[in-house]
């Protein structure tokens, strides 16, 4: 179960992201954190599976209805495609982490 330790650092760190982006949402901070670190992709790689409306409405690309998924990365290495598929919720407050939607 996460801490108020990690929560300070994942929030800490979500800061630095957004400070980097140029930007003060940090939820849209945050989708880069989660898929640097579980899919390790770059950047542009990034870019291109975020399907957030929010987050495409505020990076000024079109958005359509991302029914609830927030990223979607297709992993293909030669063999059977592997689908990831990331629904992220991200809040600022450390009483609310054990909430199942902040």
């Amino acid at each position: 179960m996460a801490t108020l330790q990690d929560f300070s650092l994942i929030k800490t760190t979500v800061r630095k992201y957004a400070e980097d982006f140029g930007s003060q949402d940090y939820s849209n901070a945050f989708y880069h954190l989660i898929l640097e670190l579980i899919l390790d992709l770059q950047d542009d790689e990034i870019e291109d599976s975020i399907t957030d409306n929010h987050y495409l409405r505020m990076t000024g690309k079109s958005s359509g209805h991302d029914q609830g998924i927030d990223a979607v990365y297709i992993e293909s290495n030669g063999g059977k495609p592997r689908i990831h598929l990331f629904n992220c919720k991200y809040t600022n407050e450390s009483k609310k982490m054990y909430n199942n939607y902040p």
